[in-house]
């Protein structure tokens, strides 16, 4: 009985830590301002934009990567469309080079190949930016585009942008030959609980080599996984030969 005691007592203070925990959170929910985002890019393969194609005008195709980036404006950088600032670390430099030459840019296999043998990191953004959502060019009946609703924070990001590339996939630890590029920035207003992303000058005229690699906050919490994995094995063998559970109700 007393061993049973000591144990609840250890427990209480992780419940009580847990509990203010969640009405933090609630509280902070509260506070937030949504606004739902409406992404508007529809086109007909004859009449995109007054274009004859989808691949000849924009560099895109089915299932080319779309990207909805939000910043606030006066917080870090603010805007800039080179690709420096885009993709490159927090000092605007490359991650690599490579010596390939044979890799075509995408996505219709023109057979080009970038004069510029750095190797850009695909899920960087410059500073303040953030990636709020990430999609892909779809073929509906008689148009292709992508046409979805995604919330924003908009007290936190008054300004968003959409960033394409046409490859469909650049993979982690691999190098892609693409085009990129990104559309005119829009501003959002903190009072509106609704609006759509109105896209202009979107155009995936720059081809350059990217590739993703692992953030370290991911590798992280790959690392405090398995610590956890560990410790729910250790905890299923003790209770299997009798030791019970480390909190028990009083």
């Amino acid at each position: 009985m007393e061993r049973k005691t000591r144990l609840v007592g250890r427990c209480r203070p992780f419940r009580g830590l847990a509990l203010a925990l969640s009405a933090l959170f609630a509280g902070g929910a509260t506070v937030a301002q949504a606004m739902l985002l409406t992404l508007d890019l529809r086109w007909t393969d004859a009449t995109k934009m007054g274009a004859s194609s989808v691949d000849g005008a924009y560099h895109l195709q089915e299932g080319s990567i779309i990207q909805v980036i939000g910043f606030k404006q006066g917080e870090g950088d603010n805007f800039s469309n080179t690709v420096a600032s885009q993709f490159g670390d927090e000092n605007g430099k490359p991650y690599g080079t490579t010596s390939d030459t044979t890799t075509s840019a995408a996505p219709y296999d023109s057979g080009h190949v970038p004069d510029d043998k750095d190797v850009w990191l695909a899920n960087n953004t410059q500073g303040g930016h953030e990636i709020l959502y990430t999609g892909s060019i779809q073929s509906v009946g008689t148009w292709y585009g992508l046409y979805t609703q995604i919330t924003v924070d908009n007290y936190l990001y008054d300004t968003v942008y959409i960033r394409v590339f046409g490859a469909t996939e650049i993979k982690q630890g691999e190098v892609t030959a693409s085009y990129w590029g990104v559309s005119t920035p829009q501003t959002l207003s903190p009072s509106y609980a609704t609006d759509t992303l109105a896209v202009t000058n979107l155009i995936a005229e720059s081809p350059n080599y990217f590739e993703v690699i692992p953030e370290p906050a991911t590798v992280g919490l790959l690392g405090l996984g398995g610590v956890a994995l560990a410790a729910w094995r250790r905890r299923r063998v003790a209770k299997a030969g009798g030791g019970g559970s480390v909190c028990e109700e009083d």
